[in-house]
């Protein structure tokens, strides 16, 4: 499909001013091809609305990672894997923007998600409880995010990863 040859273009030109170009062109075929509320659709939200968020382009990349959101739950599941994806992406967003209380509800449940599915001891898992203690402790609960980052350390370095954020 001509939409992930964008994706691995865009990826693979993350540094250049090239990648929200391939973004918006990956997004606009797969809501051609397969319509505005394919799951393939909200990939691509999410990779355009961080791009976005990386360069600073916050009023933009909000609404983009926020439709994602909707677009996996609604499809695959409020409890899918592609959801807490989705809801990692936010939450990172908000955290960025020093919305801290937004971004530990989304994170929470990223962590559920991951956590019921995957297990204690996945990557997956120790990512979530990473990026939850990075917003608790900008919430000043330093035992809540010093006890979430111990968990995220002590994961077994052999465990498999699944995705990034």
């Amino acid at each position: 499909m001509e939409a992930i040859f964008f994706h691995h273009q865009a990826e693979a030109n993350c540094d250049t001013a090239r990648p929200e170009r391939s973004y918006r062109r990956a997004l606009i075929i797969c809501e051609q091809d397969l319509g505005p509320d394919h799951p393939e659709v909200a990939k691509s939200l999410r990779h355009l609305g961080e791009c976005l968020r990386s360069e600073g382009k916050y009023a933009e990349a909000e609404p983009l990672l926020r439709r994602a959101l909707g677009i996996t739950e609604k499809s695959l599941g409020p409890d899918h894997l592609e959801a807490a994806l989705s809801l990692n992406f936010l939450g990172y967003f908000y955290q960025s923007q020093k919305r801290s209380a937004e971004a530990e509800q989304l994170l929470r449940r990223a962590l559920a998600i991951r956590e019921k599915i995957l297990g204690p001891d996945h990557r997956s898992v120790a990512s979530s409880l990473s990026y939850l203690a990075e917003c608790v402790a900008a919430q000043d609960n330093r035992a809540e995010a010093e006890s979430l980052s111990s968990r995220a350390r002590n994961t077994p370095p052999t465990a498999v990863r699944l995705g990034w954020r």
